[in-house]
């Protein structure tokens, strides 16, 4: 049996990331505190960094949108953050 790591299936051409994506499957909070920091949510926010899937024959939104919603809660994009008042996660983190 494979294993993949999610690092290696974000890093592949099967999404774009980027900040004022209307059209995203969903968003992760790039600007907050630290306890939701990287929340993914599914509605548009001109600050949030969205996800879209390009390649949904291979990889379900929704499936996506639960597998960032478990990176959240074990507290991955808390050890990103940067800021001191507002805690903040650049597009770069999400893709690295």
């Amino acid at each position: 049996m494979v294993f993949i790591m999610w690092q290696d299936i974000i890093k592949s051409n099967n999404f774009k990331v980027s900040k004022g994506m209307e059209d995203a499957d969903f968003w992760l909070i790039a600007i907050n505190t630290i306890e939701k920091i990287g929340m993914p949510v599914e509605e548009f926010g001109k600050n949030h960094i969205g996800i879209k899937i390009l390649n949904t024959e291979k990889i379900d939104p929704k499936f996506m949108y639960y597998w960032m919603l478990n990176l959240y809660n074990q507290g991955h994009w808390k050890q990103m953050a940067r800021g001191s008042v507002q805690q903040f996660i650049t597009i770069k983190d999400v893709k690295n």
